[in-house]
């Protein structure tokens, strides 16, 4: 800007000079000439001048450009990383509220499962439900293999007596004393005296007394019996398969060739009748309580009591009668519907293996009875082959013989 202003004096200096000049031809072209030059050499001062100016502005321009590319360049960068840093900060902050939200919701899902176990596990002894539950299972299992001992005892009692018989008249003596002591009814006997209690009455012929248990019709069924009831059902299957047995023979007679064939035979039959009776002396073992080990029952009805709409039922409990509860406490019992429906994954899970369990033992139970029945199957089936080839059997060896005499 300085360098303007001088020029801009040095061209007036210079038109002032010539004005001043004395006015004649040769000064006129002088002057003209003088002028013309001076307007040439204003003309290229200024545009020597505007060059220099556009030149320096265009830096300057380009300076300022460059400055202010560099530092929005900067700012952005700086925002950038401003950005980044708030974002990792949010990020941050939102893990570890995510961290801290798992851990609190972890926490009260283990505490609604302790306040579950306190409101809902019976104890026994200090011991939790489950504990019991594997424990009673066991005893339940034992109390199986208690049942087919009780059986076993009864068949061998009724072998006994098979064996032992003296005469069928001693055989029908005894069955009608007993009768007529313990089961007789004075509707259907005028020797009966007092007559048996209803409950008992003519329960030695009825089948009732074996499926039901004695006085069903007074009273209903029941799936653990009585003493009464126990002797009812025994003395049923005495009168129902072989009431009146073979008699045994004296030691001389029974040490001849046709004693020993006797005794064989007797024994063969002895044998067959106590497959009959088998079957059936289970399903009494079944319900017979003194079967029950020691402390089962206790510990069954304590766990019970814990499953909603289970009936408690008094005294011992027999095999029968705990197989009963546990499919009757679920199938039929609307308050187990309806604790299955508020039930978690867990309980609904535990309670499925329960029930699994103890399906495969009953089946277990239900195959030891097809194998019974298959023994009894197949004895049938000897007894109607022999009953068709014995005959022909018998007349062949006849031939056999009488072709060598």
């Amino acid at each position: 800007m300085k360098k303007f202003r001088l020029s801009n004096i040095a061209a007036a200096a210079v038109v002032t000079a010539s004005v001043m000049a004395p006015v004649n031809s040769w000064a006129v072209a002088a002057y003209v000439t003088n002028m013309w030059q001076a307007t040439t050499a204003i003309s290229s001062a200024a545009s020597s001048i505007v060059g220099s100016q556009s030149a320096t502005a265009s830096a300057e321009l380009a300076a300022k450009t460059a400055q202010t590319t560099a530092l929005v360049t900067a700012i952005g960068q700086a925002a950038s990383a401003l950005d980044a840093q708030i974002k990792n900060s949010i990020n941050a902050q939102a893990a570890n509220t995510d961290a801290a939200f798992k851990m609190a919701w972890a926490q009260k899902e283990e505490n609604d499962k302790t306040a579950f176990k306190m409101n809902n596990y019976a104890k026994l002894v200090g011991a939790p439900c489950e504990v019991v539950t594997s424990v009673a299972a066991a005893k339940v299992s034992a109390a199986g293999r208690k049942v087919s001992a009780g059986a076993a005892i009864a068949g061998g009692n009724s072998v006994q007596r098979d064996l032992t018989s003296l005469s069928p008249q001693a055989d029908l003596e005894r069955r009608l004393k007993e009768h007529k002591n313990v089961y007789c009814d004075p509707s259907t006997s005028q020797n009966c005296g007092g007559g048996a209690s209803p409950k008992l009455r003519n329960a030695d012929v009825k089948a009732e007394s074996l499926f039901m248990g004695a006085g069903a019709a007074i009273g209903g069924e029941v799936a653990t019996f009585d003493a009464e009831q126990v002797k009812a059902a025994n003395d049923y299957i005495d009168n129902l398969i072989k009431p009146i047995k073979e008699p045994a023979l004296d030691a001389e007679t029974e040490n001849t060739p046709a004693g020993r064939a006797y005794v064989a035979m007797k024994n063969a039959d002895a044998a067959r009748s106590s497959l009959a009776r088998m079957p059936l002396q289970m399903l009494v073992a079944k319900k017979d309580p003194a079967n029950t080990p020691k402390g089962l029952s206790a510990a069954l009805k304590a766990i019970w009591k814990t499953d909603p709409g289970v009936t408690i039922p008094a005294g011992e409990i027999s095999f029968q009668q705990m197989m009963d509860i546990e499919a009757e406490k679920r199938y039929g019992n609307k308050d187990w519907y309806k604790s299955m429906s508020d039930a978690s994954d867990v309980q609904l899970l535990k309670e499925m293996a329960y029930m699994q369990a103890q399906e495969i033992y009953q089946r277990h139970q239900q195959i030891k009875q097809m194998d019974q029945l298959l023994g009894i199957v197949a004895t049938m089936y000897h007894e109607q082959s022999e009953a068709t080839n014995g005959p022909k059997l018998a007349a062949q060896r006849d031939a056999a013989i009488k072709s060598r005499r």
